[in-house]
């Protein structure tokens, strides 16, 4: 598990608003990188809409980016030298 890039950090991250980080904190973020696409129900004949799933439902998807976090793209220039460090 790799402690030091953070989903806050990463450039696929979407990030909850002010208002909601102050009272929720950024737990709640969600991932570009994991979007979950409309499905459409035969027997109802509704659809429901596509949605961007939750990055710590991401971080542990192991097909998508996983514990190790190999899709985090750095968000800021700071965090290059992040991605370089654990760069395989």
């Amino acid at each position: 598990m790799n402690r030091e890039l953070l989903c806050k950090d990463c450039e696929h991250a979407i990030l909850p608003s002010w208002p909601e980080r102050l009272l929720y904190g950024v737990r709640f973020a969600n991932c570009k990188k994991g979007y979950v696409e409309p499905q459409f129900s035969p027997v109802t004949g509704k659809s429901s809409p596509g949605y961007y799933a939750p990055a710590a439902v991401v971080r542990v998807d192991t097909k998508i980016c996983g514990p190790e976090a190999r899709a985090w793209m750095p968000r800021t220039r700071q965090d290059l030298f992040k991605l370089i460090k654990h760069a395989r």
